[in-house]
């Protein structure tokens, strides 16, 4: 299967394996955790922006700015469709949400760090893959396709899926084990 980016599922599909094309460190995806700084989704009327994260400057695990602690699957949505809306605090930030969603959330710009991640949307209660800042990178682990990868855009979807269905409640529901997600057709 043709991907755009350096993910494989390994041989008994416990796991998502984001590697280097070169000579960086590669990153596993065991589960994938909803950050509790997401926003609840409040229906088809609204616009949200996504990203994954797998790694930072080389590390599975850090600590942003403000003091995030991020592994490799952590998973933010935001609301870009409101008067507070990331894109509208943060306009010179990269791409058209996506760059304002990573600032907004870690308290820093993805400028000037080497973060490996993905992004997405949902418009219209429907998902959307695409990402211009996060999936079109062009560096070791990605080409320049804007659409996420074929692997790991299964798992993000079913993971949009259950956020979608807990609306409010979804820090009940944060983590997903992506062998289960793999499963799930």
């Amino acid at each position: 299967m043709v991907d755009s980016a350096n993910a494989r599922v390994n041989s008994d599909g416990s796991e998502i394996e984001v590697y280097s094309n070169r000579s960086g460190p590669s990153f596993t995806i065991n589960t994938i955790h909803i950050s509790c700084s997401s926003h609840a989704y409040r229906g088809p009327g609204h616009k949200y922006g996504g990203i994954i994260l797998y790694g930072c400057d080389g590390k599975s695990e850090w600590y942003t700015t403000n003091g995030t602690h991020c592994k490799t699957g952590y998973l933010v949505i935001q609301d870009t469709d409101c008067c507070t809306a990331p894109q509208h605090k943060y306009p010179n930030e990269p791409g058209e949400v996506h760059g304002a969603i990573y600032r907004d959330v870690f308290g820093e710009s993805c400028v000037g760090r080497n973060v490996v991640g993905e992004g997405f949307g949902v418009e219209n209660g429907e998902f959307t893959y695409i990402s211009g800042v996060f999936n079109a990178a062009n560096d070791e682990y990605r080409d320049c396709d804007r659409s996420m990868s074929l692997r790991i855009k299964r798992c993000v979807e079913q993971v949009v899926r259950i956020w979608k269905d807990a609306g409010s409640r979804f820090t009940d529901c944060q983590n997903h084990d992506v062998e289960m997600l793999l499963c799930i057709k």
